[in-house]
Formats: structure tokens, sequence, C-alpha cells
């Protein structure tokens, strides 16, 4: 699916002129600016999520759409204009099966039909009608026609699962992006400079492809350099450990799916009270991110073995008191010399003591994770983006999937 996503109001196989009273009805009360349909329009839904629109003569563009609220405004626009939505690279969607006829017959067979159309099914329909996974595809350089690669070995394929060419052109790419894309697969530099050089004009190909492929994709760039793969962020374009990195709160849902499904070998509790979050916050004197803290209210405590996360909890022996990350953090403040600034969220046989950095927030309030090692306290590993995205990672590593 392309960054941008297109209404259209098809009348006999040809798009007709949207209602620009109803666009503005729809948009203006959400217009960052005083709304001038002559230009483009910035909006901001309540979530704090911005896209800007395009009003042309037959169509309205939304360009890199955010999460949320932002679909939940286009699904309004979408059903009192009567339009169809269109995205390059994801499906057609209709209101009604109705609608099909008025499509060009060339696009018929493949649109898909949403009648209760609201943002959520929209991004449903766009990640593929079951809220599967995106599929991944790989950038990197190995002297084919495409650096683009596929696997077919289920939906968390490792690195060396992607051994299928796809095309450039295959996924709609502008005509400029898929000529630097062969260029850059092709040249194979051999000196350390050159490399360097070569890395550097990757990550900026990678980005732009997931610009244009969207949400629908997980694209992963090959640093050759460091011999590392990292994911691109088609949003924000910044490299991240995981596809999760401005979607904490959905990581920590698919956490809980994850726990629930595999209940014959994972343990969870009951979760943790308002009242419970609230104290823990305050005896740390830190915030829980919202991912962490939809973890805790569903479960509190939980683990899928090996990974254990100890969360927030209580036990008859030891009464009132809150165990978990707050009993680590205040014993290794004491014992271990923890920055004041540190949530524990783990103790690891690998990475010692796995700590949120409270003093970094995100712009979702969510922390970045890192390994603490209390013997170099100054030596820092980054391990994850935010807690549900680290989280999902170690459920999936423990289950093998």
């Amino acid at each position: 699916m392309s960054s941008s996503i297109y209404l259209y109001r098809f009348v006999g196989g040809e798009p007709v002129p949207p209602d620009p009273n109803v666009i503005r009805a729809v948009l203006e009360p959400h217009a960052v600016n005083n709304y001038d349909a002559s230009q483009d329009v910035w909006i901001r839904a309540a979530d704090g999520y911005e896209a800007e629109v395009f009003i042309h003569e037959h169509s309205i563009t939304f360009d890199r759409p955010g999460p949320g609220g932002i679909f939940d405004i286009l699904a309004e626009l979408a059903v009192r204009l009567d339009a169809t939505i269109i995205a390059p690279g994801g499906p057609i969607i209709l209101r009604g099966e109705e609608d099909r006829a008025h499509l060009p017959e060339s696009v018929r067979d493949g649109a898909v039909v949403v009648e209760d159309l609201s943002g959520a099914a929209i991004e449903r329909a766009f990640r593929g009608d079951h809220g599967e996974e995106p599929r991944q595809i790989l950038v990197r350089a190995q002297g084919d026609a495409s650096p683009l690669y596929v696997a077919d070995a289920g939906p968390w394929p490792g690195i060396g699962d992607f051994t299928r060419s796809v095309p450039a052109e295959s996924l709609g790419f502008p005509e400029a992006t898929t000529d630097q894309l062969m260029a850059w697969s092709k040249d194979r530099p051999g000196s350390s400079s050159a490399l360097r050089q070569h890395v550097r004009e990757g990550v900026g190909i990678a980005q732009r492809v997931a610009r244009n492929l969207g949400r629908a994709w997980a694209v992963r760039y090959w640093d050759e350099r460091h011999n590392t793969a990292k994911f691109v962020c088609w949003d924000c374009l910044h490299l991240h450990f995981t596809p999760y990195s401005h979607r904490a709160v959905e990581a920590s849902e698919r956490v809980i799916r994850l726990v629930r499904e595999n209940e014959d070998i994972s343990h969870h509790g009951d979760g943790c009270t308002q009242a419970m979050v609230e104290r823990a916050e305050q005896e740390m004197g830190l915030t829980f991110p919202p991912s962490y803290r939809r973890l805790l209210e569903e479960f509190g405590t939980w683990d899928v073995p090996p990974a254990e996360f100890p969360g927030v909890y209580r036990t008859p022996a030891m009464g009132d008191v809150l165990l978990g990350t707050v009993e680590h953090t205040l014993d290794d403040r004491a014992a271990e010399g923890l920055p004041h600034h540190f949530m524990v969220i783990m103790h690891d046989d690998v990475w010692n003591v796995i700590v949120l950095d409270t003093s970094r927030p995100d712009r979702d309030g969510e922390y970045p994770v890192y390994a603490w090692h209390p013997e170099g306290r100054d030596v820092l590993e980054q391990v994850g983006d935010n807690f549900g995205s680290f989280a999902l990672e170690e459920c999936r590593r423990a289950l093998g999937t």
C-alpha cells in the first residue's frame, strides 16, 4: 500500500467531482490552519496524528495519514461522499457490492467490500482483512537487477529466508525510484570508504521504498557494512528494531493475544487495578508508558518461558508490598546505583538488567529499552524502541514464531 490514500466517486466507470460542501463540513473542524480548498489542507485528529489532504477536481488525496483518528476522518468523508477508497499496492475498498459496477472494468475484480466502514475497518482491510502482520520486504544490494526480496517462510522470516527477488516496477514505484534501485543493487563497492557511501545511499533508497509502500509492508534494510538489518518506518523514515516503533500499544495487544493463545505454556496474573498502577508509579517516582500500562492492566505479571516479565504484582506472603518492576527498580537503585530515570522491566541472564529510559519519551509517551550493566554503569546497549515492541519480540522468540 502506498503512503497516499485516494477517495474517488465513480459513476458508470468514470470519476465524478466530489461535493465541496461535504468535504468542507468533514475536514474544516480538523484543519490545523484556516480551511482553504484551493490549497492543501493540513488536518489533525483528536489523538494527535496528522495528514496533508489535497483536494482535486475528481479526487481527494490523504498524504501519509497517521493511524487511528485520521482514518476515522477518512472513513467519515468516504461515507458522506459515497466514495471508493484506493491505495496503490493495497485493496480498493467499496462501501457496498452495488458500487462495484461503477468502477472502471479493469479494477472491479480486485475490490473488497467493507459495509460497516470505519477507520479501524479501513486499517484492517489494508492489513489484509484480519489484522494480519504486514508483508515483509528486504532491501539488500546483491548484484541482482532488483535489490528487493521477499520470503516464503511465514510472517516473521529470518534474513536468510529473503531469497525471492521482486522487480521494482511490479510494486508501482515511480520510474526514477526504479532506476535508482537497479543502479544501487548492481554497484558493489570494493573499498571501505566506497562501502560507507553505498550504505548511506542504501538508507535513502530504503526510506523511499518504505514511503512508497506505506503501512501494508514492513521494509527491512540490510546494512552491508555492519551486517545488520533494521526496519524502516514508513511514517518517520527512521530505522528501528521492529516494525512497531510507533505502534507500541498495538504490539502489547498482540502480546496479550499470544499469551492467551498459548496458555498451555504461558502464565499470567489477573491484572493490576488502576490504584495499584498509580501506587507503583508513586513509589518509583516514574510513569509507566502506555504499552506497559496496557499489559499491567491485563496481566499484572506474565511469562512465556523462558521470557519472564515481572510486571507489578503482590503475593500473600509479602502482603501489600508491590513486587516486580517496583521492587527491582528500588532495590537496584540502592544496591547497584541504578540511575533514578531508569525503570527496571526485567532481569536477564544475557543482558543483566533491562530498563526503560524514562528521560527520553517519544511523542506517544513511550521510552527506549536498554540493557544496563551494573559493573559498567556507563555502558548501555539499546535493545528495543519501546516496551510493547520489545515484549512482543521476546514472546515471539520464546515461542519460535
